[in-house]
Parts: C-alpha cells; sequence; structure tokens
C-alpha cells in the first residue's frame, strides 16, 4: 500500500491567484525563522503549466524554472529526467500540478 505524502503548510493559493506582494513579505522574514519558528510554506493547488511556462537548466543536474503570468518564478532544484520530460512532453496544452514550495 503507498500512502500520499502529507504536507503541512501555511497558506493554500489557487492556481495562478497568487500575490507577488505577499511572496515577497513572507522572504523578507526569513531572520526570524529558527530554533522555535519554523519556515513557512505555501501551496499551489491546481496551477496550469504551459510548455511555454516553462525552462529547464542542465547544469550538474536539472532545474526547472516555471516563469508565472504575474512574473513570480518556480524554481525545482535537483529535479529529475522524468520531471522535465513530464513538462516538455505534454501534448493536452498543460498539466495541472500541485506545488509546495518556500518563499524566497
Amino acid at each position: 500500500m503507498t500512502g500520499e505524502a502529507i504536507y503541512y503548510v501555511d497558506y493554500i493559493y489557487q492556481g495562478t491567484d497568487i500575490n507577488p506582494v505577499n511572496i515577497l513579505d513572507i522572504a523578507s522574514l526569513e531572520n526570524l525563522w529558527g530554533k522555535d519558528i519554523d519556515e513557512p510554506y505555501v501551496a499551489i493547488h491546481s496551477l496550469k503549466i504551459t510548455p511555454d511556462m516553462v525552462t529547464i537548466y542542465d547544469k550538474r543536474g536539472y532545474t526547472i524554472k516555471i516563469q508565472l503570468p504575474n512574473n513570480i518564478s518556480i524554481l525545482k532544484f535537483n529535479a529529475t529526467e522524468e520531471d522535465c520530460e513530464t513538462l516538455q512532453l505534454n501534448n493536452t496544452g498543460y498539466i495541472e500540478v500541485d506545488i509546495i514550495g518556500r518563499c524566497n
């Protein structure tokens, strides 16, 4: 039996409805995270990614950059070859994903 991973997040955005000011505000508080305060995580639910939003860099491992319409960039470091192929070879026009990450 395979279980799904469970992540605890501080905020959930829907699709591309992400406020860049909120992301920058959260990132500016990085000096507060430490012993008793965990770094906050945000989730993006049902993000539709089209091939033109994706750039893949291949230097010492794969890095995927997803550029959202509101100028927010999402980076995934140490991506697998399978991750890259999934984003490049989708033939439906887009792929819908859920993303969890940090603001920085």
